[in-house]
């Protein structure tokens, strides 16, 4: 569960609810394989530091409309 920040919060960053899950377990994958993280705090949890990258802007996540609206 996405506690801090919360769900609805990535979800001004990132357009639907669902990218932001897809998004945040994506760059959690990468944190654990050894990927370098631009969040600098003490939080050691993958998913954790991926929502507070995500929500800080650090990095970016490309969505894909696929239904072409």
């Amino acid at each position: 569960m996405i506690v801090n920040p919360s769900l609805e919060k990535l979800k001004d960053k990132i357009d639907i609810r669902f990218n932001v899950v897809i998004a945040v377990s994506k760059r959690a994958r990468e944190i654990q394989s050894g990927y370098i993280t631009y969040y600098e705090g003490d939080e050691t949890n993958p998913l954790t530091i991926a929502t507070k990258e995500i929500d800080l802007g650090l990095i970016q996540c490309k969505t894909y409309d696929i239904y072409g609206d």
